[in-house]
């Protein structure tokens, strides 16, 4: 096996020791990875493109965005890139949310006679503005780029509502048809128009298409955004209904429905219930404790929140900023005694 093969190899068996929901383990994997690669030029093996796009391409699957603009930088002074490179810069530049240097890649591709993919035009329409996604559009049909149903969803939930028609048609001209991820960025579009969003829902209901989990977590946080807090609730209770895995962030949503739901009078035990069954469905996340810990500084439930920080040391997670400066709210409001 060639030296190539063998650090390839090696690189990929410090990916796989990450596992996915363990943030420990994916910060250990992804310090080593960058330790590894001077040490594998140390012991002779001259490292491509293709190798530096693996650790980019994990870095920015993982999201230590950090790390994967040091691997950039480490490409830029080695002079090494090829097609793959530049999507990977424009996924990363993406996740950073850095529009202007998104758009100086492109420029500097086009400057470079690199035509950009697909797969690049995703990534900028994954940070367009609301009324700039039709523009992106626009520019890949003048490039006689394919558009596919995924560059339309996108468009549909980062575009403005007022501009979900124009969308719809050029899907329509492209013989393409919205699926349930289509009528779920619509009503990711409505924003706080929960009536609106239950039209769309009804329509797609109506036009036969099984709603999905995304689509009830969607229109609940519709309803969320909207303070209607009831029928978030009631949304969620659908989901339950028609068998659907909650996400962390659906089971977030409830959370925070059920602290402001003037309804509900044991605010405490119901957002505890939820959070029991989020854990029963392996459904828990960081930011799930950190809006957990918001509820118990809400209602100064101090033993409350005690029990949860040992759940979340148990689960060997580490605490985000947000959830220690709820628990440092709770401590000023009801403080140690003695």
């Amino acid at each position: 096996m060639c030296n190539k093969h063998r650090a390839i190899n090696r690189l990929r068996a410090i990916m796989r020791t990450a596992k996915r929901g363990d943030d420990k383990s994916v910060l250990t994997a992804s310090t080593n990875l960058l330790r590894e690669l001077p040490v594998l030029e140390s012991e002779g093996v001259r490292l491509g493109a293709a190798e530096y796009n693996a650790v980019l391409e994990f870095m920015i699957k993982v999201n230590r965005l950090q790390m994967a603009r040091w691997v950039v930088g480490e490409m830029e002074k080695r002079i090494l890139s090829n097609p793959f490179t530049h999507v990977l810069n424009l996924e990363l530049l993406a996740k950073m949310k850095d529009t202007k240097a998104l758009q100086r890649h492109l420029s500097m591709m086009e400057a470079e006679r690199v035509r950009p993919s697909s797969s690049s035009y995703q990534a900028l329409l994954d940070v367009a503005s609301p009324d700039g996604v039709v523009k992106v559009l626009d520019t890949m049909r003048k490039q006689k780029i394919t558009i596919s149903i995924t560059h339309y969803n996108t468009a549909l939930r980062r575009g403005r509502l007022n501009r979900a028609g124009e969308v719809l048609k050029m899907m329509k001209e492209d013989k393409l048809t919205p699926d349930v991820k289509s009528f779920n960025a619509l009503m990711h579009a409505c924003a706080d128009d929960a009536p609106q969003a239950e039209k769309v829902f009804a329509l797609m209901v109506a036009r036969s298409i099984t709603p999905s989990a995304s689509s009830y977590g969607t229109l609940s946080a519709v309803y969320k955004n909207a303070k209607d807090y009831p029928n978030a609730l009631r949304i969620f209770a659908k989901m339950q209904a028609a068998n659907h895995p909650a996400e962390p962030r659906d089971f977030g949503t409830l959370i925070k429905a059920v602290t402001l739901d003037p309804t509900i009078p044991d605010k405490v035990a119901t957002a505890e219930a939820l959070f029991n069954r989020a854990e029963q469905l392996g459904a828990t996340s960081q930011l799930l404790y950190v809006k957990m810990m918001e509820v118990y500084q809400i209602h100064c439930d101090r033993k409350g929140a005690e029990s949860l920080m040992k759940r979340m040391a148990a689960e060997g997670l580490r605490p985000l900023p947000a959830f220690t400066s709820e628990y440092n709210k709770l401590l000023a409001k009801a403080p140690l005694v003695g």
